[in-house]
This record gives structure tokens, sequence and C-alpha cells, in this order.
């Protein structure tokens, strides 16, 4: 695998017609914008597959089928398609699978459920995620108008995630960017991440923590289905304006199955994803946050300038002051001119791809001393960052990261 940094670096610290005629029409909304009956139907239509799965966890589309699809690829004829362009398309065709067979779970109470998304974007409603996934009875009845079964509230939650407090580690303005790129660089290579799964998807499974630092584990957790939903919601976005030939539209995708819970054409090729509407029946109700989450405040306080990392992801910047593990240092020599653009590519550097890490890149010039856990050295120098999340499908062999 590879990956070009496109910053100036000197140190890094580590088709058609899919759906049946009969398919409705679907708005995928943001869970915290569903009324209190509709976030209640979500979590009775999840609560009825995941019983499913305490009876026989093999049985189809019951929950633990459905997130062994990509928890464990051997199972599911190499399912799991991540760092590869077919990643957007594999998880856009798991999302309807699990989606039909949340309305399939209870008909008819349940055949109108869609996957709430979570904005992950936005000030979070609750303390680190929206409020409907932190189990906290009086904050979510505050937020929907009334009191929600806790019993259910219980099945959105789980304890293995990070649970600090926290504004968003990516603002709308950062994503909306990544989704304008173009399209080789949006899908990436075809065995290596596009713009949108690394970093802020990678770096996102790291934010949750628990089941998601890893694709063995991922879709244990419930919360995956919503962050999973948002990542599909900036390709749409992007295909409101952008109008890609994605690539390798023939190529399969790995573990899906050839019908739905719904008795409907599943999406088993790139080209059945394509259109999420016209092909899948479903859009997204979303409304982009034009504000930024603020910077941190900081002794020192920020001295560079709007454009820099520091202002522009000031959650991730907080981190970058944390010790690091590893330090790797390099030299670049000035260029003659410095009109234009000079991107420096980090190319082979062997990382285990079964460990979950982020690494931080700084350019400083040669005689200030390297202090990365200083305010001001890093609002100055601190340009850019990189994450990866455990996947220890590709841990065999001589797979690891050749970036």
């Amino acid at each position: 695998m590879r990956s070009v940094i496109r910053y100036l670096a000197a140190v890094v610290v580590v088709a058609a017609g899919v759906a049946s005629a009969s398919a409705q029409d679907r708005t995928r909304k943001s869970i915290d914008a569903l009324t209190a009956d509709e976030l209640e139907t979500y979590v009775h239509a999840l609560k009825k597959i995941r019983d499913k799965s305490l009876t026989d966890p093999t049985v189809e589309f019951s929950y633990a089928h459905l997130a062994g699809i990509h928890n464990f690829p051997l199972l599911f004829n190499g399912a799991c398609m991540h760092w590869r362009y077919e990643f957007l398309a594999w998880h856009r065709a798991h999302l309807i699978n699990y989606e039909d067979a949340l309305r399939a779970a209870d008909p008819p109470r349940t055949a109108n459920v869609t996957i709430p998304y979570w904005d992950w974007t936005k000030k979070p409603t609750g303390k680190r995620y929206p409020v409907a996934f932190e189990n906290d009875s009086a904050a979510v009845e505050a937020h929907y108008g009334r009191k929600i079964d806790p019993f259910l509230l219980a099945v959105l939650a789980n304890p293995r995630r990070n649970t600090t407090a926290s504004l968003p580690l990516f603002p709308w303005s950062e994503i909306n960017s990544i989704s304008k790129v173009g399209t080789g660089e949006f899908f990436g290579p075809a065995n290596s991440h596009g713009a949108i799964e690394n970093p802020p998807h990678d770096e996102m499974h790291g934010f949750i923590g628990g089941d998601l630092v890893s694709t063995g584990t991922a879709a244990d957790d419930v919360i995956f289905w919503s962050f999973h939903s948002f990542i599909d919601l900036v390709w749409w976005w992007r295909q409101q304006s952008i109008a890609d030939t994605v690539p390798c539209q023939t190529c399969t995708l790995n573990g899906m199955p050839a019908k739905t819970a719904l008795g409907n054409n599943g999406p088993t090729q790139v080209k059945d994803t394509i259109n999420a509407k016209d092909q899948l029946g479903y859009t997204y109700q979303f409304t982009p946050d034009a504000a930024p989450p603020a910077p941190a405040t900081t002794a020192a306080g920020p001295t560079a300038g709007p454009a820099t990392f520091s202002l522009r992801l000031p959650v991730l910047a907080e981190l970058a002051l944390t010790s690091p593990t590893l330090v790797r240092q390099f030299r670049v020599e000035p260029p003659a001119s410095s009109a234009g653009r000079l991107v420096v590519a980090i190319e082979r550097v062997a990382v285990p791809v079964d460990l979950a890490y982020r690494a931080f890149v700084y350019l400083h010039p040669a005689d200030q001393a390297f202090d990365p856990n200083a305010v001001d050295f890093r609002n100055r120098y601190l340009v850019g960052h990189f994450a990866q999340f455990a996947n220890p499908h590709l841990s065999h062999g001589s797979h690891q990261a050749d970036r």
C-alpha cells in the first residue's frame, strides 16, 4: 500500500435497478433529528435482529451475521473491503443489507425504518457522541422531549467506547473539502486508501475506541452503522455536484448476499451502488454545519495562521501534544524557488497493519529544536497527520503498510 502525504514535511511522529420496483424511497436522518417514536422504532428493530443472534448466530440477517460480514472476511469470501477503491461501494452495500434487515425485523412497525446517521462533524448532543448513544436517560428525555425506555437505550450503549467529553475531530469544512478532491484521490488507487478513508475514517475509529479500533470487532458496536452512514453521506454529498466514473464498476463486493432481507436484489458489484436514490431507494436529510468547532484554548495560544493544521483540527492538534512513542526525522532541502507547491512523499515505512496508531507530521527549520510537547512548536510546525486502525485481516504474510 502507498500513500502520498501532501504536505511539506520533515518529521514523522508515529447498474440501475438493483432494488426491486416495490422498494420505497427512504430518507436517512441524523439520529439527533429523529422523533422519540422514530428512535424507539429503530432500536426496537435493532433489538429484534440482535435477538435472532441469541437463538442462532449464523441465521441470515441476524445481527451476528451482518456484523460478521464485516468482521470475519474468511467466512464471507474476503469481505470487509478496506484500503482499496471498493471501500465506499462495499460499505454502501453493507448498510443496505443492514437497513433491509431492520425493515424486515417486525413489520409493519419496522417497515419504514432507516439507519440514523451520526454527523460526527457537529458538536455532540451528548458528551462525546449523539446523546442517544450515551445511555443517560435524563439527557435523552431532555433532547427528545419525552422519556425513552431505558432498556431500549441500553441497546445503543457500549461501555468499551472512549467516553471523555470532546468536540469533533473533524469540522464539516474539512470533510467538505475532502469530498471535492479529484476522482483518483477520493477513491484511492486499487490497493490503498482514498481521501475519506484515511485520515477521517481511520482516525474516527480510534476516536470511538473499544470495538471500533479493529476491523475484526468494529461492527459489534451498534454505533458502527450510524458512523458509517455518515461516511456514505459524504460520498452521497459529493455525488450531488460531482459525476465521477467510479473505478472498477464490475468489481465484486465480497460477501454481499444476492438478496436482501426484504427479497430485493442485493448490490453485489460496484456498479450496483453508484446511485443511492435510483438504485437503492434512499437519500439523506442533511444540512451542513457552517460553524467549525472553536480552537482549543491554551496558555501560549495559537500562533499559526488560519489555514494551519492546529486551527483547522483543534482536537487533533491537542492530541499531538501527547508524548510520542516513536520519532523519525529526516532533512528536506528547500527548493530553489518558493513558487508553486512542494510535495514530499513519505513511502516504504513498514508498519504492521494490525496495530492501531496515529502519526503526526511536522516541518521545522533545521536549527529549531524538535519539541512536539510544546504548544507553540505544535502550532507553528505541525502540518498533518496519518491514522491507522487495526486490520488483523491484513497482518498475515508480507502485508504491511507501505507509505
